[in-house]
């Protein structure tokens, strides 16, 4: 597990501008557990540094960015998680990218989109059969999972000196377990 200080060197959030997310609750992680907002999983971490990428490509799109940034990583956790566990110890595998789709009639609704997630050549094929009732989508952010975990990888040695991705599998595999 991970304190908010580690979360924050891990993701490369300020500690102010995290806890302000927090307050506004514009973080989509849900803890489980009775630790409250005090420690965090390599998952969590994982979500909140995708969700931080995602919210300084949205800018002002859809309105505020960390709260639509927060709805695409809740209304597509399992996505994520999907994404987390096939970018994890991969050799030269092509990168997995995680985004969203976004369609004029979500303007006024500001739902976080429909996800997509997988190499750039899967995404961009599940943008183009993106349909809604023969509207094509209006917009479309995407993020590098990959680039984004290796990121976290090389602050949690850099700040932390940790093998981030060793630490995600064994705690993830000590979630299961329990």
């Amino acid at each position: 597990m991970f304190t908010r200080q580690e979360v924050c060197a891990l993701t490369g959030i300020p500690v102010e501008r995290f806890k302000s997310l927090v307050r506004r609750d514009q973080i989509a992680i849900i803890l489980a557990n009775e630790s409250g907002w005090n420690y965090f999983s390599a998952m969590d971490v994982f979500r909140i540094a995708i969700q931080e990428r995602l919210s300084c490509q949205i800018g002002y799109a859809d309105g505020l960015s960390a709260d639509t940034a927060a709805k695409i990583i809740s209304n597509n956790a399992e996505g994520i998680e999907e994404v987390f566990w096939q970018s994890l110890g991969k050799k030269a595998a092509p990168d997995k990218w995680f985004g969203y789709v976004g369609f004029s009639g979500d303007l006024d609704v500001n739902n976080g989109g429909d996800g997509v997630f997988g190499t750039l050549s899967e995404v961009t094929k599940l943008i183009e059969r993106k349909d809604r009732n023969g509207e094509q989508p209006m917009r479309v952010f995407l993020v590098n999972a990959d680039s984004v975990l290796r990121e976290v990888a090389a602050r949690a040695t850099k700040h932390l000196n940790i093998d981030f991705i060793v630490s995600g599998k064994t705690e993830m595999a000590d979630a299961a377990r329990e």
